[in-house]
């Protein structure tokens, strides 16, 4: 699977305007799903032994939201991590300002429990802590 396994989807935060046209968004979002996948994974992977993804009553539980987040496996710990983000993003956000916005996110829902490895995870895709966005000229 593409999370599990960079080299089956090896895009990275280098590969923006990869596309044969040049600088596309969808293209670009293919990137950051990528970047989400592993964020997810490691999340799966650090939560799995004490919340396993596969217990399909707690999945159903923690999709109904009679569960707090942080009593459910490690893919619902990601999504509410994203809808938090979301909350914090600027106006037109980078992907660097979005990743800051999931760190901080983690920061005011979990306290801080997973900026290790949701860092990894951002890092493997290319957008550790010295991934910067410069702007272009118009």
């Amino acid at each position: 699977t593409p999370s599990k396994f960079p080299h089956v989807n090896p895009l990275n935060f280098s590969d923006i305007g990869y596309d044969t046209p040049g600088n596309e968004v969808h293209s670009d979002g293919e990137i950051w799903v990528a970047v989400n996948n592993s964020v997810r994974q490691a999340l799966i992977d650090k939560y799995n032994h004490a919340f396993p993804v596969g217990d399909k009553a707690l999945q159903a539980q923690c999709a109904a939201g009679e569960l707090p987040s942080q009593n459910c496996p490690g893919n619902r710990r990601w999504i509410q991590l994203v809808f938090d983000a979301m909350l914090l993003d600027p106006t037109g956000p980078t992907m660097v300002d979005a990743r800051n916005s999931m760190l901080a996110a983690d920061m005011m829902r979990y306290g801080g429990a997973n900026q290790t490895a949701i860092w990894a995870a951002f890092a493997k895709r290319g957008l550790g802590a010295a991934a910067a966005v410069h702007a272009t000229a118009d």
